[in-house]
């Protein structure tokens, strides 16, 4: 929003004098921008996980991390930790349906790191299944507070998949959906996908929102099957 400023000035010996500046707006957001993407799986149904680690590369300092994590048979996440020690806090609950089930986590402002190792933790009241794991990392979001909405929906015996509304309250907000699927994740029309995990089909991508409002993300899988899709909005650099 541009900011205009108003000034009386007086001078010595004259008439008051109006003036009326225009500024430009220091907290004008900045457009998020994808940074690099990574993504592990286990399709084997007979390894069994307490844990599920992912290699990723070099991390640039204040870059925003997204954790997409799916699993069959879990009790859920206990919680998700780094190599370099950046912290992570959910995003989107646990969502279940049937025996799928997938989270969302983020970290703010990461350090810098020539490389770095992601490990999720699964709860101690069981082990994962086909543990499958999406991590995709962005420039120009907020340092702190930058998780702005949330939506999750889930379905089964269903080509057609919802995330369900949610509300950005922001210009520019980066928007991140991730799937988890049965079969495999054909298409998520307005987003641009970053990962998709082979052989499970499940995905990552991002697009940006642009005005405050309310948006949702639509896709199809190739088989009829349960699925989760979730979806996250974070602000932008720049935003107040």
């Amino acid at each position: 929003m541009a900011r205009w400023v108003v000034a009386l000035l007086v001078l010595a010996g004259c008439d008051a004098v109006w003036r009326i500046d225009h500024l430009p707006d220091a907290f004008s957001p900045t457009t998020p921008s994808f940074v690099q993407a990574e993504w592990k799986s286990d399709s084997d149904y007979q390894n069994p996980y307490t844990s599920f680690s992912v290699d990723v590369g070099s991390q640039q300092a204040g870059e925003l991390s997204v954790v997409a994590i799916c699993w069959a048979t879990s009790p859920g996440i206990d919680k998700v930790t780094e190599a370099s020690g950046n912290m992570y806090h959910l995003a989107v609950p646990s969502a279940q349906m049937g025996s799928t089930g997938q989270s969302i986590y983020y970290a703010e402002s990461v350090a810098a790191a020539a490389a770095n190792t992601v490990t999720v933790a699964f709860n101690s009241s069981g082990q994962a299944r086909n543990p499958d794991v999406r991590i995709a990392e962005y420039a120009g979001v907020r340092a702190s507070d930058a998780l702005d909405a949330i939506s999750s929906g889930d379905g089964m015996l269903s080509l057609d998949m919802d995330s369900g509304a949610l509300v950005t309250t922001g210009a520019n907000d980066l928007l991140v959906v991730a799937s988890c699927v049965a079969s495999q994740t054909d298409a998520l029309p307005g987003f641009e996908q970053r990962a998709l995990s082979a052989p499970n089909g499940n995905t990552i991508a991002d697009a940006i929102a642009g005005a405050p409002g309310t948006v949702r993300a639509t896709g199809t899988q190739s088989a009829l099957g349960t699925w989760v899709l979730q979806l996250v909005a974070f602000k932008a650099a720049g935003q107040r």
